[in-house]
């Protein structure tokens, strides 16, 4: 069996500088969208118990107030903890029915063309949404029913956008690795 970083013979040989910066890179980044979709859904689970409160409660004539409020907050935190989780899995919606019958080399070219793009697109999202996060926390942003400050919910959804950019660039460079043949 080669061991991975083996030489032409079969002796172990040394693994690059660069390959062992890439595989600790991909670890934290791996780690850091882990932690992030524990929370996510530790807050999905929350999401469903006070729905459940809610609706029992208005049975009794006693809803939980602003539960629009929270649930919307609650869904903005579900979403972006998770987002960076599911695309490092590949759990994003693709059509692939035409490029599953290509090689694999060129379906690794078209998908770091596509993450290119992508990865565009999400680094303009994540840059503008750091610039509104500081604006809505300069202004001091309530919402209208409980006051709740909604610069926090911002945070989460401008730290989702950053992680799923590592995530891309990450995907980006495999793919481009793959499409050089290495």
């Amino acid at each position: 069996m080669v061991q991975e970083g083996a030489g032409v013979t079969g002796s172990p040989g040394p693994i690059s500088p660069a390959r062992r910066t890439g595989r600790i890179a991909g670890s934290v980044i791996t780690e850091i969208c882990r932690v992030l979709n524990i929370l996510g859904i530790t807050v999905l689970l929350l999401m469903a118990a006070m729905t459940v409160v809610d609706v029992v409660g208005r049975l009794f004539k006693r809803p939980i107030v602003g539960s629009t409020e929270i649930t919307e907050f609650m869904m903005v935190t579900i979403v972006f903890l998770c987002i960076g989780w599911c695309a490092l899995k590949g759990r994003m919606i693709t059509v692939d029915l035409i490029t599953l019958r290509l090689s694999q080399k060129v379906q690794a070219i078209l998908n770091s063309i596509s993450l290119f793009i992508g990865l565009g697109v999400i680094v303009v999202i994540t840059w503008r949404s750091f610039l509104e996060t500081l604006a809505v926390q300069k202004e001091s942003v309530y919402t209208i029913i409980l006051h709740v400050p909604s610069a926090p919910f911002m945070w989460i959804l401008s730290v989702g956008f950053a992680v799923l950019s590592l995530v891309m660039v990450a995907q980006l460079v495999q793919n481009l690795a793959k499409a050089a043949g290495k």
